[in-house]
């Protein structure tokens, strides 16, 4: 009997035909699973469905659109922390350079070497040795991440709220006779 050689080990052409009748038998039973569905019946609960999604999904943008337009203040505050948390860890890295964290190190005559030469850099785990870690890529990333994605949210919201309260007194003073 003839041996196919295959990667990983060696098929005879025994196990060759009788693969062969398994994917076929495999085949007939999926042709008989289909053959008893009625296509027409699918198709109606998929358009039915999408249809259902599409109001669904209409209806919670319109709902949205309204609340926002009677209170001005929660779009602009939404919008802000939005921003805010999707701009801040962007932004991280150059805030952590201008402090004087670098990847290899605080930099000569930085805030960093300053806080470091004072002794401000104590053990694994201090702010310190977190913000440098994030500098350089290491276990501090996240924890910084999440600290300026916090604060970044913060002030987007708190920007947002003054956002509204300006364009709500330019309102009321384009209104005075």
């Amino acid at each position: 009997m003839e041996v196919f050689k295959k990667k990983g080990g060696a098929w005879t052409e025994d196990k060759i035909r009788k693969t062969a009748v398994g994917v076929s038998e495999a085949s007939k039973q999926a042709a008989k699973i289909v053959d008893g569905v009625d296509w027409q019946d699918v198709r109606a609960k998929v358009e039915g469905a999408a249809s259902s999604a599409q109001e669904s999904i209409e209806g919670a943008y319109h709902y949205t659109e309204d609340t926002f337009k009677e209170n001005p203040k929660l779009f602009y505050t939404a919008a802000g922390v939005v921003v805010g948390a999707a701009a801040a860890p962007l932004v991280m890295p150059a805030v952590l350079g201008a402090a004087g964290f670098s990847g290899i190190g605080p930099v000569a005559g930085s805030m960093a070497a300053g806080l470091q030469s004072a002794g401000w850099a104590g053990g694994a785990g201090t702010a310190f040795s977190t913000a440098q870690s994030a500098a350089m890529g290491g276990y501090g990333v996240s924890g910084v991440t999440s600290v300026f994605t916090a604060a970044g949210a913060a002030a987007g919201g708190a920007a947002g709220a003054a956002a509204d309260f300006v364009t709500a007194r330019g309102k009321k003073e384009k209104s005075k006779p």
